[in-house]
Formats: C-alpha cells, structure tokens, sequence
C-alpha cells in the first residue's frame, strides 16, 4: 500500500513538472493558465498522496490563482479545498477538532465565494455526511435560508425529507410499493440504494454483504438498464434481496423511500419501523 501511495504521489508530481515546463516554454499561451491550474491541482495531490516536497510552491501558486479571476470560480474554489483537505490532515485522529476546523474551512469558502455553486455543494455535502445527524440536518437546515442555488437547496430539502421517514413502517413501503413482506423479521432489516455508476455504492454493498449476519439486506437499484443491474450485481456477489426497476430512481420504491442517489441505507427495527435514515460506512458490523 505505501509503495502504491508512492507511486501515486509520483504521478501526480510528473504531472506537475509537466505542466509547470509548459508555462515556462509557452507563458503567453492561451491555455498556460490552465496549465498552472493543472500544476497546483497535481502538487496538491500529490501531497495528499504523501509527497509535500514541493508545498511551498503548491501555496505560492493557491495564493495567485485563487485570486485570479481569470480563473473559473468552480475551478477556484475547488483547488482551495484541495489545500483545505491537506491543511486537515494532520487532525484525522482527533476528530471532533477535524469536524470543526472543516466546517469552520467549509464556512470561510461560502465567505470567500458567495456567488459559486460549487461553495454551498462543498457545505451541503459535508452536512449531510457529518456523523452527527442533529448537526448534519442543522447545517443544512441553514443553507435553506442562504443565497445557494435553488439545485442544492432542493438536494438539501431532500436529506432533510427522509427523517420524516423515522418511525414509519418499512414493512408498509415496501409491501406497498413491490409487494415486498418483511413483517415476519427476526432481526433487524437494511435496505439501501445503490446503483452500478457509484462506486460509493458498490462498496457499501460488500460492506453489508461482510457485515450481513442476522441482518436481512435489501438492496434497491437505481439504474435505468435493468439487464445491466442485474449483471453488475451478479459480478459483484451482492447479497441479500435485489430489487430492480427500470424508473430508477423515479420507481415507486426510490421515489417511497426518498433513494434520489446512492450510495444511501437505512435501517428498520425488528417491527419493521425505520430507526435510521443516514447510515454511515462502518456502522453495520455493530448494529
């Protein structure tokens, strides 16, 4: 693994050079800009990836291009996460101070571009995976009233929607929507959506397949090729009951459940009443 990381760090450090000798040989090329951009992107990755050798210069270029408006906001913005991402690092093991150092980061981004999409999806994406649910609906509870784009404030509405699913009896979604019984369960029941485009997804899947003793899984596709669905399951060894629709995420059950992406999981007590709308990754092994 640490030798992969090193080879990682030194592809993303070549890239760099590459680039870099691109602006120095053709500074009034047109596409010199992007050529910088490509260098501080892959410095930056590459000190993600472990090689901070060339930090300085990966600062010096993030101080000069995230001013220059020459440079797309979207693209702006992101490579200030990026050097975010690598600030935060060295917090990984005290997680309560990464959380509020990244929302504090993720706060001074919104501050720093008001008018750019890609700040507010940046806030929403870390207040709906936060590991806090309360906090996690709090934030985005409060990008509602801010000036975000109306898309990710209705991706916002919609997180918020499926805690109203709390308590609701999964055995009658399902039953309702495919007929599917679950009301004679001795265990507990995870249904989750996944789709064959999210690796995400796919990885959660094998992680309830490892994790799935005593737990009845139930998986819900969200792609539109049925044949396909059923031909990545198969490869894959998904366990558990597969349910496929060719409405994706438009099918009664997506639609029932709130499953507008994926990788998404929740979980339902031995009555079948959902208990959990925001599993995380690791949270199966102890449920």
């Amino acid at each position: 693994q640490n030798a992969a990381r090193r080879e990682l760090a030194a592809r993303f450090a070549r890239g760099a050079a590459a680039a870099r000798q691109f602006v120095e040989l053709f500074p009034e090329h047109p596409r010199a800009l992007d050529a910088r951009r490509a260098e501080l992107s892959g410095l930056l990755n590459a000190a993600i990836a472990g090689d901070n050798s060339q930090e300085a210069r990966a600062q010096s270029l993030l101080a000069e291009l995230r001013r220059d408006e020459r440079v797309a906001g979207r693209d702006r913005v992101k490579l200030v996460m990026q050097s975010s991402v690598l600030r935060l690092r060295p917090l990984g093991r005290d997680r309560q101070r990464f959380l509020s150092e990244y929302e504090k980061t993720s706060r001074d981004i919104l501050a720093e571009f008001p008018d750019e999409a890609a700040a507010y999806e940046g806030f929403l994406r870390f207040a709906t995976q936060h590991p806090d649910d309360l906090h996690g609906r709090k934030l985005a509870a409060e990008l509602l009233s801010m000036p975000a784009p109306a898309s990710v404030k209705a991706e916002a509405s919609q997180y918020l929607a499926r805690f109203d699913l709390l308590g609701k009896s999964l055995s009658k979604i399902l039953t309702e929507a495919v007929g599917v019984e679950t009301s004679k369960l001795d265990g507990i029941t995870v249904v989750y959506a996944w789709a064959s485009w999210s690796p995400g997804s796919m990885a959660l899947a094998k992680e309830l397949s490892s994790a799935a003793g005593g737990i009845r899984l139930i998986g819900v596709n969200l792609d539109t090729d049925v044949a396909a669905a059923k031909s990545a399951a198969s490869a894959a060894g998904l366990a558990g009951e597969q349910i496929f629709d060719e409405r994706g995420r438009f099918a009664p059950l997506a639609q029932a459940l709130q499953f507008d992406s994926a990788p998404l999981a929740y979980i339902a007590d031995r009555s079948g009443a959902i208990k959990e709308v925001s599993a995380h990754r690791g949270d199966f092994a102890a449920k």
